[in-house]
């Protein structure tokens, strides 16, 4: 079936070819049916082993089945009807919902999450001790607008010095369900530091907190990052990915800030949250848009691995490490002192890429 002539009849836009998609051929683009914005984050393989559509905005995906069935209307069996379906079971399989896991936490969960995300901003910037970390941030190159840009902010304990208890139907969540170790923690625990919310658009997939060592008396051997109970396994930075640009792959939120503040012109830059985490064919699908990748995982047992894993996903994937520093903002803090800036890293990186597998922007 031609599912871009399918899209067309029915929708009031028409789709231009955009790219070739390494795994589903030549790809389409143009206006959401759906939520009926923007130009071209409406995506559609009509050459994929089963052709199908993504809108990057709404979410809106699916095949031509459940293209008939959402935007016209249709039962399962009126859709395939329509299209001359005699094999229903693969067709009817696709129709369904797509993995709970790539489907950002619930509203009412990013709800309070958006509230905390607000309060902890206004706490980073606003309170005598959010000022702390501002200096650490600041410390680490971060631009007051990067830091502003990226929601950042300040999660303190609350005034008995623990760690704040939210109550657990506060996100959504019913107490009786949860395990009894839970429930006897009476809420959702948030632990003091930094707060990193990573978004999609305007979808809430998941909080982070950064504990930094020395900052509100937290321990030199403190766990760094933890996540909020119920956080998707989100792509940080996300927004960013671009036909247009190469994207870079990093471990850490701050790392790609980093990346970003000092080359966003000429690369996107996204972190996993850890060497293993990502893999969900949501973000590979995203991920699929940069014409290559630099990888640039931490060079440890971990890094390598994650690194190979993302090398058999993509056919343009360049191990690029930041050799004589840890990550990017540790090369970030070595300037001017260094060998070279971390824009020049990037540069190189490019470079290096485009001998590898061509001039591909």
């Amino acid at each position: 079936m031609d599912l871009v002539a399918l899209i067309e009849q029915r929708a009031p836009f028409g789709l231009r070819r955009a790219a070739n998609h390494f795994r589903d051929g030549v790809e389409y683009c143009g206006p959401c049916p759906f939520c009926a914005t923007g130009t071209d984050r409406f995506r559609v393989w009509p050459e994929a082993e089963y052709p199908h559509y993504w809108c990057r905005k709404c979410g809106a995906r699916g095949t031509a089945v459940r293209f008939l069935m959402e935007y016209c209307g249709m039962t399962v069996s009126e859709a395939l009807a329509e299209l001359g379906i005699e094999d229903e079971q693969p067709y009817r399989k696709a129709a369904r919902q797509p993995d709970r896991r790539e489907q950002p936490p619930a509203r009412q969960w990013q709800e309070t999450g958006k509230a905390l995300v607000q309060q902890a901003e206004s706490a980073l910037w606003r309170t005598k001790e959010g000022r702390p970390l501002l200096n650490y941030l600041r410390g680490r190159r971060l631009s007051d607008n990067t830091i502003r840009q990226a929601h950042l902010g300040y999660m303190p304990r609350d005034k008995d010095g623990r760690w704040l208890v939210m109550p657990y139907q506060q996100w959504g969540f019913d107490p009786e369900s949860l395990p009894a170790s839970q429930q006897e923690v009476g809420g959702v625990r948030i632990g003091n530091g930094l707060l990193i919310p990573s978004f999609e658009g305007p979808q809430l997939w998941g909080i982070s907190i950064r504990r930094v060592a020395g900052l509100d008396h937290t321990p030199v051997d403190a766990q760094r990052y933890a996540q909020i109970m119920g956080s998707g396994d989100g792509l940080y930075n996300v927004d960013h990915l671009s036909y247009d640009k190469p994207a870079v792959m990093v471990e850490g939120p701050i790392d790609a800030l980093s990346v970003q503040q000092e080359a966003g012109d000429l690369v996107s830059c996204v972190a996993t949250g850890s060497a293993t985490r990502g893999r969900l064919n949501y973000w590979r699908d995203l991920l699929a848009m940069a014409p290559y990748i630099l990888q640039s995982f931490d060079s440890d047992g971990s890094g390598e691995q994650g690194a190979c894993y993302w090398q058999q996903q993509f056919p343009h994937v360049l191990r690029w490490t930041t050799m004589l520093w840890k990550d990017p903002n540790d090369l970030l803090q070595s300037e001017p002192n260094g060998t070279c800036t971390l824009r020049q890293w990037v540069e190189h990186g490019i470079e290096a890429a485009q001998r590898e597998f061509g001039a591909l922007l």
